[in-house]
């Protein structure tokens, strides 16, 4: 192995010592790793040092496990005074997806697990990337050496190791290298309504491995290690190269989009730019000048598509595609040489299984709890395109990813071969005690929850409930949107699509972070990549856990233990997400999602017991519902329209220049056609089961007989909604309008409450107290406090869904 790495392993190993109060031992494992290496005498890791040095003040900065100030204690709020968050320290401990762990471990143990590993390891081609993810590990949340504080031993050693391989003798510069890959939206939902969720998650599995392919063929033609990516999250990378690489990016530019031209028949390409950036600048605000140029020119070459291609390959670009006259597959309508099957080998391979009966690409990642190892084999290089196999239309993801010089495969057990990354998925345990020394060990997080078929009662409902046209189902087979809708779901016949997004996480970055430079932008993207590729997982798990009791308690159901409520994440990743899930579930994921990402935010971990709170990030979210023909590539859209023309236009009133007015503020939810902040949410929930409990399950007399609500409460309720709106009710005004809305809900309500059983006291009660405290809404000051008016119709509507018995 070369000097450069086995100076920077004894490095990132002096970093980690020092921070945990270590003497680093002179022998053992450490120096047969690197020999007589000494990192102070490698001149390429001292400039780098120095210059980070340089950056954060005098050396030497903190010593020993001081707590690390978290990178959301950078951000501003997104007020008129941009004031600062709070600051606070992160739990000191190992990675992993546990976000809701705030216990710190101590020094001893953190070192004593870190040096059990270092002492695995062999020489051989992966040993640097193996100690970096050792790095990542345990340095992830270790207060680094420097006075600029939020940045991590991780962070430290991650800038070293990049300015040590990027920085050129007599050259204060270095390049800022961005990638973008358009086209992906369009890709993704080219989809049918067969096997649409599995065939979606396919599609969106595979543009993630083709933009990580990408990244990696750059990083290897251009010999530098993963240390130089500072992010890589839906579809967008951002890298640092050497300023003498200009050339070389050019030509690789061409060549990986020769290859998606000939692959992908021109409906993807990679626009790739770049920008000299003086190493000074990489640690302050005027980072973002650089970022910034350097995305105007990825965004210009994206409305240029192939022009370094269209002189040499003038019929690729402009030219007839396909054959004509012959079958096409029926899903992406490429042009086929036979009719023996209605898919193209492409689209195949994104589905549940295929047709030689193997796995297509979504069975693959719902398989990854079972086999959680995932193994990227480096073939070496750019492969020649000629020597790539035959295809029907377009080829499978596996040949795109192999003309990149890369094969990517699953595996139960964690086998490990020449010149490999094997990682470990959702797990950053991923040093084997019998290490391979020619084999990179690390650890990749992927949001993955699958719901599946399962055995006995839940099988058996469902073979008589599915129309013949469903085809057969077996344990094992991941439910589909039919499913959901017709069985998994509670009351009315329906599926969800629910679609979130972080609210101006492009504004974040450029102003709101208190100083945008490389080491904070990268801390800040792993930090939410952590959340929604890792957290994600648990916290839906949680989330359907959670709502399978609550459901049952507020509707009369005898099956609901049966229904499955775990939703089926599409994607996750970088500051978005797709979740299909039956409709009633998808809601509770959602605000979850908001209130976990702000407790995260504000703390560092995830309070569970944290209500909607205030935080720097915020994510808004839209959720679309459907019967189960209903197709879901127009659900996704719909979902996409509710989030980015409803959420992410709500307005509120707040103070500008000193005066108050109507600004658009985000971070909300639009569900059942109704736009409301996540407080205002959450109360409209709360009466949602509070209404399908009395109508549906009811209220007991002291423990002994149960009555139930009129149903005709519900229809009194959204009568009350209709004529709030009809006489100018807006959730956005100051103040509530009077009207016959008023008279007709006190009037009504003192007829439900005579409805009931008069023995029945707790009903009654809980009746009346759908008013809160001021039941004579035909007074002034009692309207003037009913503030649930103004999202009144979502609960109702919401109530009436949930104890609907089936039916769309």
């Amino acid at each position: 192995m070369e000097a450069l790495k086995q100076a920077l392993i004894g490095y990132g190993a002096w970093l980690m010592a020092r921070q945990l109060g270590r003497e680093l031992p002179r022998d053992g494992p450490l120096a047969e790793l690197i020999g007589q290496t000494d990192f102070t005498q490698e001149p390429r890791v001292e400039r780098a040092r120095q210059l980070l040095d340089d950056w954060s003040g005098e050396m030497p900065g903190p010593a020993g496990p001081d707590r690390l100030r978290s990178i959301f204690s950078f951000l501003r709020y997104d007020d008129e005074k941009r004031t600062p968050a709070q600051a606070f320290d992160m739990p000191c401990r190992t990675l992993d997806i546990a976000l809701d762990n705030s216990k710190s471990q101590s020094p001893e143990e953190l070192w004593e697990g870190f040096w059990d590993c270092v002492g695995r390891l062999k020489h051989g081609w992966g040993l640097f990337e193996t100690f970096t993810a050792l790095m990542a590990r345990y340095g992830w949340s270790l207060s680094g050496t420097l006075d600029s504080e939020g940045v991590s031993v991780f962070e430290q050693f991650k800038a070293v190791s990049a300015l040590a391989h990027v920085l050129v003798p007599d050259r204060d510069e270095v390049l800022l290298v961005g990638g973008d890959l358009p086209g992906i939206q369009d890709m993704l939902y080219t989809i049918t309504s067969k096997g649409v969720a599995k065939a979606l998650r396919g599609r969106s599995f595979y543009l993630q491995l083709l933009n990580d392919a990408m990244v990696r063929a750059l990083l290897r033609d251009l010999d530098l290690p993963a240390a130089c990516v500072i992010y890589n999250a839906g579809g967008n990378f951002q890298l640092l190269a050497r300023v003498t690489d200009r050339e070389r990016l050019g030509t690789l530019r061409r060549e990986i989009n020769h290859r998606l031209l000939k692959l992908h028949g021109g409906e993807l390409f990679l626009a790739l730019a770049w920008a000299s950036v003086l190493t000074d600048d990489l640690a302050l605000s005027a980072f973002s000048e650089p970022a910034g140029e350097v995305s105007d020119l990825v965004r210009e070459q994206k409305s240029r598509a192939f022009t370094d291609l269209a002189a040499e390959k003038y019929d690729a670009v402009f030219g007839a595609t396909g054959f004509g006259g012959l079958p096409h597959c029926e899903v992406c309508h490429v042009d086929l040489r036979d009719d023996v099957w209605p898919l193209c080998d492409q689209c195949d391979s994104f589905g549940e299984r295929m047709k030689d009966d193997r796995k297509g690409l979504a069975r693959l990642i719902a398989d990854t709890n079972e086999h959680p190892f995932f193994a990227v084999h480096d073939l070496g290089g750019l492969q020649p395109l000629e020597s790539l196999t035959e295809w029907r239309g377009k080829p499978p993801w596996w040949t795109v990813l192999r003309s990149f010089g890369y094969a990517y495969r699953f595996a139960q057990e964690a086998v490990a071969g020449t010149q490999v990354y094997l990682y470990r998925l959702n797990d950053t345990d991923c040093v084997q005690r019998d290490v391979d020394g020619d084999c990179a060990y690390g650890f990749r997080f992927l949001a993955n929850t699958t719901p599946r078929i399962r055995e006995g009662h839940d099988l058996e409902n469902l073979q008589s409930l599915l129309d013949p046209d469903d085809g057969p189902i077996k344990p094992g087979d991941i439910r589909s949107t039919t499913v959901m809708a017709k069985w998994d779901r509670a009351g009315i016949d329906r599926y969800g699509v629910l679609r979130m997004d972080v609210d101006n996480l492009g504004t974040v970055l450029a102003e709101r972070l208190l100083i945008p430079n490389l080491l904070h932008t990268s801390a800040l993207s792993a930090a939410l990549s952590l959340f929604f590729e890792g957290w994600l997982n648990r916290l839906c798990e949680n989330a359907a856990h959670e709502w399978q009791r609550r459901v049952a308690e507020v509707t009369d159901d005898p099956d609901s233990r049966h229904r499955v409520k775990l939703p089926y994440v599409i994607y996750a990743g970088g500051d978005d997400l797709l979740i299909v899930g039956p409709w009633d579930v998808l809601p509770v994921v959602a605000w979850q999602i908001r209130r976990d990402l702000g407790s995260y935010v504000l703390r560092g971990y995830v309070k569970p017991d944290a209500g909607v709170e205030d935080a720097p990030i915020t994510i808004s979210a839209g959720i679309f519902a459907e019967t189960a023909k209903f197709p879901l590539y127009q659900a996704a859209e719909l979902a996409g329209k509710a989030l980015d023309d409803e959420a992410k236009r709500r307005q509120a009133q707040c103070l500008v220049h000193g005066e108050e007015t109507m600004v658009t503020v985000k971070d909300a939810i639009h569900f059942l056609e109704t736009t409301l902040s996540w407080e205002e949410f959450k109360r409209a929930e709360e009466l949602a089961l509070n209404l399908a409990q009395m109508v549906d399950v009811g209220i007991s007399r002291d423990g002994e007989k149960t009555d139930t609500a009129p149903h005709a409460l519900i229809q009194l309720l959204a009568a009350v909604a209709r004529q709030y709106t009809a006489e100018g009710g807006d959730v956005i005004s100051g103040r509530l309008p009077y009207g016959q809305w008023m008279p007709l809900f006190a009037y009504g309500l003192r007829r439900m409450v005579d409805r009931a059983p008069a023995a029945n006291i707790a009903l009654r009660q809980r009746i009346m107290e759908l008013a809160g405290d001021t039941l004579d809404l035909t007074r002034a000051e009692g309207a003037a406090q009913w503030y649930t008016i103004r999202f009144l119709g979502l609960p109702v509507r919401w109530a009436e869904f949930l104890i609907r018995k089936g039916g769309g």
